[in-house]
This record gives structure tokens, sequence and C-alpha cells, in this order.
């Protein structure tokens, strides 16, 4: 077992005021500690996208300054029918049905001055449809940025489910 070490080999040449090369200085730098942090960085990042991408419910952050939709997952695209390359184009206003843009940036700067909120709200889909949506929304500081996110549950089906109950019970008093 003759591990090898890596090794970051840095050679300069040393020269004259003539300009000829008279010599060579050289330094060499144990780099293990530097690729087992970069190697530890690599795999959370890849935990981070993992569970950021895989997440049952639509994620989405927002630049809270200008409403323009910035990253999400994989299933806001599946959510909202749009392509991952047509969300990168819209603003939150293009797909909140609920709110118009005075009333969303005002929601919006609650949620920055206050951290957090949680609410329901309708949205439109590409093809037009409306689904019901439940929304988590915060604000959070990280690394001196100010991040404006949300987790978008669909709950379409059981706000159908929960009107169709009503109705029954309705049918059954009557």
């Amino acid at each position: 077992g003759n591990k090898k070490t890596p090794m970051q080999v840095l050679f300069a040449p040393i020269k004259e005021a003539s300009g000829e090369v008279t010599g060579v200085i050289g330094m060499i730098e144990d780099i293990r500690e530097r690729r087992k942090m970069e190697n530890e960085l690599k795999v959370s990042r890849a935990e981070y996208r993992a569970i950021f991408n895989k997440n049952p419910d639509g994620i989405v952050i927002i630049n809270f300054k200008t409403g323009k939709i910035e990253d999400f997952n994989e299933q806001l695209c599946k959510q909202l029918g749009y392509t991952r390359e047509e969300l990168l184009n819209l603003n939150i206003t293009d797909i909140e049905a609920r709110e118009n843009k005075e009333e969303l940036k005002e929601h919006i700067e609650k949620v920055v001055k206050e951290g957090f909120d949680e609410f329901e709200t309708i949205q439109k889909r590409k093809d037009g449809e409306i689904r019901n949506v439940r929304v988590i929304a915060q604000s959070i500081l990280v690394e001196e940025k100010q991040i404006f996110y949300c987790v978008w549950r669909d709950i379409t089906e059981s706000k159908k489910a929960e009107r169709d109950l009503e109705e029954s019970r309705k049918s059954i008093v009557e």
C-alpha cells in the first residue's frame, strides 16, 4: 500500500538582470487537505441538489426585488407544465392568479421583513388550468445574500375532495 500524496509543484526561473536564466526555484505543496475539502464540497452540493430536485413539492427561489424566478426544482416544472427554459423567463406574476402585481409585491415585502409566511393561493399553469396551492414562503440570509424561496404544494385534489364531501353532507341533510 504505497499511497501517493497529491502534490502541487510550482517552478519559476531565476533570471539575471541580462535576462539569462541562472537557476530555478520551486515549491512543492501537499494538497491533500484542499482535495479533501473540495471533495466534501462536491458531495455537499450533490446532496443539496438531490434534496432540492427530488422534493415532492415545487420549490422556487425568487428575486424578491423583481419577482423574477431564479431557480426551482424539477417538481415545479411538472406542477406548472413549463420547461426549465420557459420558467427562467417568467416572473411570479405570470403564475399567481389570486393576487395582483401590487398585492404580490406587498406580500413579498412582508415576507422579506418578517422572514416567513404560510398561506393558500391560486396559480395558473402553462395550459391555463387553475390550481390551488399551499405556499410556505421564507426569506433567509445566506452569506450576506438575501434569499426568498417558496415551497408550493398543489392541494387542488384535496380541495376538490373537501368540496365533494361537503356536497354529500348537504345532500344527506336535505
